[in-house]
């Protein structure tokens, strides 16, 4: 067996984990300074990219959060920020921090900003691994030109499933709305079929989803389907922090008013806090974390 060699180390002054709104501002911000940035992640995984259309914000009406998010990053990279589309594994520290991409690339810095944001979990039903990426998405935004011209479903008991199914009601004809709970309190709009406090969830196919089996009000459900958006409620995306000794709450990670965490020149901001949850607040603490680190240099 081949192996094949091992990259060199990308060095620079700062890691940012996360490309969302608030480490791109961040990075950004850095280089307009001076600083050398490496900025890891998919902007395609942030919040703001699957919002569809931004409302309540202060960014222009009709603007879409994922024609937002290409922009932003692409605004970054020309002022300079070295943008990796890639997910951290790991960070350990020696003499500087170690920063372990999903690529198997090292990328070393003596500071670290954690801002990866938010995720949605998975409901661990029979056949959720097996068809990931084949008919299986947790973007409805992202994802939906893949599979718009066959009947489509959305699992979840969140706004945000409500606000996935209205979505797809927008651009396709047949939209099932698979609610997690007893009872749904929240307006759809379109031609959404709603089961409620559906349970017992399988899905099957060939090499691409085909249908889904569920239990709905004690009967048994078994739908055609060409996708199946999974629009929860997100969570940290901490997961790759557990071997790195990071004071935690829950799926948090703990910081001050300054964002710096336990550990020295190891900063978090936006929604891995508890401090984040909108387009607005994201965008500020990218700004106030990045002036922080600027006073650290």
């Amino acid at each position: 067996m081949i192996q094949r060699p091992t990259p060199p180390d990308i060095v620079s002054d700062i890691v940012i984990i996360g490309a969302g709104v608030t480490g791109i501002t961040a990075s950004m911000i850095l280089v307009e300074n001076g600083i050398k940035v490496t900025l890891l992640g998919s902007p395609y995984e942030s919040q703001l990219a699957k919002a569809g259309e931004l409302f309540n914000t202060d960014l222009p009406s009709g603007t879409i959060g994922l024609k937002f998010m290409e922009d932003l990053i692409e605004r970054a990279k020309t002022k300079g920020v070295n943008h990796y589309q890639t997910n951290c594994v790991k960070i350990t520290e020696s003499e500087k921090f170690e920063v372990l991409g999903k690529n198997r690339q090292k990328y070393v810095s003596k500071k670290i900003l954690i801002a990866t944001g938010a995720k949605q979990t998975k409901l661990n039903f029979e056949g959720e691994d097996k068809y990931s990426r084949k008919g299986i998405s947790d973007c409805a935004v992202c994802d939906f030109p893949l599979y718009r011209n066959g009947p489509l479903a959305v699992i979840g008991n969140h706004k945000y499933t409500i606000r996935a199914a209205n979505f797809l009601s927008q651009h396709t004809d047949t939209v099932y709305l698979l609610w997690l709970n007893p009872d749904i309190t929240n307006s759809l709009i379109g031609k959404v079929k709603v089961y409620v406090n559906v349970s017992d969830i399988s899905v099957d196919g060939d090499e691409f989803l085909k249908e889904i089996k569920f239990t709905s009000e004690n009967q048994v459900h078994n739908l055609n389907i060409d996708a199946l958006f999974v629009e929860g409620k997100p969570v940290p995306a901490t997961d790759f922090l557990d071997e790195f000794s990071l004071e935690m709450d829950g799926k948090h990670i703990i910081i001050n008013e300054k964002f710096e965490t336990n550990r020295t020149n190891v900063w978090a901001a936006g929604d891995v806090t508890k401090h984040g949850g909108s387009y607005q607040l994201a965008y500020e603490a990218g700004q106030q974390v990045s002036n922080i680190i600027l006073q650290s240099l």
